[in-house]
């Protein structure tokens, strides 16, 4: 069996994943207090914790399984970008993502879900609006 767990924050939610594989069915389980981690593994969360929580966008959030528990307004929508879809994923991958306006990259601004409901803005340009 093996034992994964992260310590993951958006900024105002913060939890522990607990992940145990090589287990039939793996079990995936999501615990926001320390005292909710069993005994035998609480050591590892400790750990975890001492390190500092995992800051989520919504993609890697996604990629962690907590994607729905730190962003249930964002709804994860199709990626807007036609021209590039069949290479592109089907979702938008939100601060993965070249197009949105804050990437850094020379094709930054370039999202069409910018201006929209679905525009990208990472947590600390949301912060300072």
């Amino acid at each position: 069996m093996s034992f994964n767990v992260r310590y993951l924050t958006n900024g105002d939610i913060t939890v522990f994943t607990l992940h145990y594989k090589g287990v039939d069915p793996p079990v995936f389980k999501i615990v926001d207090k320390l005292e909710d981690v069993p005994a035998g593994e609480r050591h590892y969360a400790e750990s975890a914790m001492n390190k500092g929580a995992v800051h989520c966008e919504p993609d890697l959030a996604h990629c962690f399984g907590v994607g729905m528990l730190f962003y249930p307004e964002w709804g994860y929508p199709d990626c807007g970008r036609t021209d590039i879809k069949p290479k592109n994923p089907k979702r938008c991958i939100a601060e993965s993502c070249r197009y949105h306006a804050y990437s850094g990259e020379k094709e930054a601004g370039q999202c069409p879900h910018i201006g929209t409901p679905r525009e990208y803005i990472p947590f600390d340009k949301r912060r300072k609006a």
